[in-house]
């Protein structure tokens, strides 16, 4: 492991606003990806009767104090006229870290304590709205622990259109069961359900000394041929009930590169946020893991927050280096892009983009392409058009085309083209997440206006490539006068050759993390690698010979 020593900058920055942080209110999730008319008393003849069970995972509720005073929801929008009923709310703290209760309302309710039962009047119309609902008696919560959130509502007054909640979804998780009826008998069979509504809770603030760290922001991926040069942030909040002096924040940097950093907030007020930041720039290719945190306090679960990054040779991305991008977002029937904004600390020659497919099955057999634009929105370069197949479903697929030079500190676009189509489909794949950047954008097919993506939908898959080279992965590369040639590059369903070989070599394969796909150890003048079952992408073959002299040659796997 190699130790670096770089140049620190570190700066503050304060926003938002300022409260004396009587009541600590927690939105849990604190951002949404999804929404639902199913999972919350909607105000319609389908939900006479309505029941649920969710659990909240304690990691949200960190900012809690003992005593919880006040829930409730967040809705996208409202009903189209004045729908109430009777809604009655149930807690319970859990230990659980996910929903194991099952589909009974009477077992998954078993332990909890009723905190409210009155009127639920709906909101009216189709703009966002938060409702909460002040608790007779305040619920006693155990810091640390999740909740389990249960209700069952009953309606007076129905509208005919759904009221609609913000909601977390996590593809293939259980988080909760629900389950609603046009009868005024309410159902005792939940079905599972991997949406879970936004929840709001408050609690009084009895904290003189409560200090978080939240949203670490860094790149996923950071290219050296691109350059790695980067701002890593974190917001750090002052949750106590008084003002605080002389907060210590401290970066600390684990894995190929070691490295730390240190800042000192002068002042905070109670309630007040500022953003950290520190000047980064890694040299070694590899993962390391990033943590930004602030000394021990009254509450120690939300300290720290925390970051992986991939140092590449080629690819640069805003989305986490590894993860599974498969939740279906798209334009329906309809046309445009989704982007991400990217710029580069070196002039640069973009080839390509790897882009995250999702699993929606309707996106089959439709064609999309990558669409680079420049800062006014105007398209400079496509890509072939591929058009999707079952297996690309749920993967991620390289797009390619004729090399751009990408000038230094500009802003860029660049991002999956969907075209219209009879059939609605939606092939951008994304990954939940509740700390995602605002760093996503759409824009028409044809190009034109940038406009930041509304809401949270987690984090796309979308990685620039840049030609070049870097060496080697890692470690020290001898300098060799080993003659190859390396065909064909990029591989032929995931196939090449290395010809030109002389006595006895061993032939390493790297993928971009710098982990090992394949060894061989051969005699042969010619060597075939099958890459075949390997992700597309970028690796580097390393070739060793008797005499310890080596050489590395990237190979693109198609």
């Amino acid at each position: 492991m190699k130790k670096i020593y770089l140049a620190i900058a570190a700066a503050v920055t304060l926003f938002g606003s300022v409260s004396a942080q009587v009541t600590t209110t927690v939105t849990a999730p604190n951002n949404s990806n999804a929404t639902t008319s199913n999972r919350g008393p909607n105000g319609t003849t389908s939900h006479t009767t309505m029941r649920g069970v969710f659990l909240v995972p304690g990691t949200e509720l960190s900012a809690l104090s003992p005593t919880i005073n006040s829930f409730g929801f967040v809705l996208s929008s409202g009903v189209s006229t004045a729908a109430s009923g009777s809604l009655t709310v149930y807690l319970m703290n859990t230990t659980a870290t996910t929903y194991t209760l099952g589909t009974s309302w009477t077992t998954a309710t078993v332990g909890a304590t009723q905190v409210y039962s009155g009127v639920y009047n709906i909101p009216v119309g189709p703009n966002p709205a938060t409702i909460d609902f002040t608790l007779p008696t305040g619920f006693p919560y155990i810091p640390g622990n999740g909740l389990v959130v249960a209700y069952e509502y009953t309606g007076a007054t129905t509208a005919s259109t759904a009221a609609v909640y913000s909601a977390f979804n996590v593809p293939g998780v259980n988080q909760g069961a629900s389950a609603a009826s046009n009868t005024f008998t309410a159902p005792t069979t939940l079905g599972q359900t991997a949406f879970r509504p936004q929840y709001r809770f408050q609690s009084p603030n009895t904290y003189t000394n409560e200090i978080s760290a939240s949203n670490l922001t860094a790149e996923g991926k950071s290219s050296i041929v691109a350059g790695t040069a980067q701002t890593i942030t974190a917001i750090i909040q002052n949750a106590s009930n008084i003002a605080k002096t002389n907060i210590g924040v401290g970066l600390g940097i684990s894995g190929v590169t070691t490295y730390t950093a240190a800042t000192l907030i002068p002042s905070l007020a109670a309630g007040q946020s500022t953003m950290v930041s520190f000047a980064y720039t890694p040299t070694v290719i590899g993962v390391s893991n990033m943590t930004i945190g602030v000394a021990s306090d009254q509450n120690n679960i939300n300290n720290a927050t925390y970051w992986t990054q991939d140092v590449t040779c080629n690819n640069k991305a805003v989305n986490p280096p590894t993860g599974t991008y498969t939740t279906p977002i798209g334009y329906g029937t309809g046309s445009g892009i989704i982007a991400t904004e990217f710029t580069t600390v070196n002039s640069s020659t973009l080839t390509g983009a790897v882009i995250g497919i999702s699993s929606n099955t309707a996106s089959a057999n439709n064609s999309v392409y990558v669409a680079l634009m420049n800062s006014t929105g105007s398209i400079v370069a496509t890509s072939q058009t591929i058009t999707l197949t079952a297996p690309m479903l749920g993967t991620a697929v390289q797009f390619s085309f004729a090399p751009q030079n990408i000038t230094a500190g500009t802003i860029y676009y660049i991002g999956l083209a969907q075209p219209s189509n009879t059939l609605s489909y939606a092939p951008y794949g994304t990954q939940a997440s509740s700390n995602t950047p605002q760093n996503y954008y759409t824009a028409p097919i044809a190009g034109g206006s940038v406009t930041p993506l509304g809401g949270s939908f987690g984090y796309f898959k979308i990685e620039e490539i840049f030609a070049g080279a870097c060496g080697s992965v890692g470690i020290n590369e001898l300098k060799s006068a080993i003659a190859l040639n390396l065909y064909p590059n990029p591989t032929v369903n995931g196939k090449t050759s290395i010809a030109g070989l002389e006595g006895t070599n061993v032939i390493t394969v790297y993928n971009m993390l710098g982990q090992v796909v394949s060894t061989i150890s051969t005699d042969k003048e010619v060597v075939s690698i099958d890459l075949s079952a390997q992700m597309a992408g970028n690796y580097l073959v390393r070739i060793t010979n008797s005499n310890n002299q080596t050489k590395t040659v990237k190979v693109i796997n198609n």
